[in-house]
């Protein structure tokens, strides 16, 4: 909905008093957001968000808070945590086009010297979060999966009490590498945040009602491309309003800097291979 100009400082300003958005850092006045759903999207100052240029670190993809990471679990390596104590498969989260290429990863990456190990991390994205996704390391981007689904809350009230939220709802599987092996992008989408973009892929069209859009799966190569090339700190696309980015990339040992719980911002280093 169009709001008159003479109304929307006072909106936006209400809204963000709510939610926790911090206007300072907003590019342009906010006269300029037609509606809601433009100031959602809104773009951040250059500058306004740091990022951690350490060629071995993780950085965040996003503003938000860390729900869980870790090394994938030993004992099964298509196990991941949901949230502590909740844990679902993997290969559901990421497709079946992906699973045995993730199988093929992990028996690789176990017979590397130094062996290499599987890790995740979990980043869920509030209301009044920057709603865009960048790229967290130098990667190239080899293939894009998107698996409809349900648009079910990601609250960090909700997602405790339905295991594997994460690979029943609505959301994009970007695979490629980094220089360090695998790497998996995947944003989930939510209650009234199915538009997801790509800046790289316009044939992805999201949060469709039909029944032959939420059983229909589909693929993307970028091969022929060469890949798509992003640097750390990149924009990858947005979400309209707020949701969660999984990600899941091969290392050498790797040690997590954050806690479960913790806010984060956009660029910020989440943790870093061992030397």
């Amino acid at each position: 909905v169009t709001l008159p100009r003479w109304m929307r400082s006072s909106v936006y300003k209400g809204y963000s008093a709510l939610f926790g958005c911090n206007l300072d850092e907003v590019e342009g006045e906010l006269e300029d957001f037609a509606n809601l759903g433009e100031f959602f999207t809104r773009r951040l100052k250059e500058g306004a968000r740091p990022i951690c240029m350490d060629p071995n670190a993780l950085a965040s993809p996003v503003d938000g808070r860390i729900l869980c990471f870790g090394k994938l679990i030993e004992d099964d390596g298509d196990i991941i945590e949901q949230v502590k104590g909740v844990r679902y498969k993997l290969s559901a989260l990421l497709g079946e086009r992906n699973a045995s290429y993730l199988a093929d990863v992990a028996a690789n990456a176990a017979a590397q010297s130094p062996r290499r190990d599987l890790y995740h991390c979990i980043i869920y994205l509030a209301p009044g979060d920057y709603h865009g996704y960048h790229s967290p390391v130098d990667m190239v981007i080899k293939e894009r999966l998107h698996i409809p689904g349900y648009m079910m809350s990601v609250s960090t009230f909700i997602v405790p009490k339905i295991p594997g939220l994460f690979a029943l709802n609505e959301r994009i599987v970007l695979r490629g590498e980094w220089g360090h092996g695998f790497f998996a992008y995947c944003p989930v989408a939510a209650t009234n945040v199915g538009n997801m973009t790509l800046d790289f892929d316009d044939a992805v069209v999201t949060n469709r009602s039909s029944q032959s859009h939420r059983s229909a799966v589909s693929h993307k190569s970028y091969q022929n491309q060469g890949g798509i090339r992003k640097k750390r700190g990149d924009m990858i696309g947005f979400f309209r309003l707020g949701s969660t980015v999984v990600m899941l990339f091969e290392s050498p040992s790797f040690r997590f800097s954050v806690e479960p719980g913790q806010k984060v911002q956009l660029g910020e280093k989440l943790g870093s291979i061992v030397q």
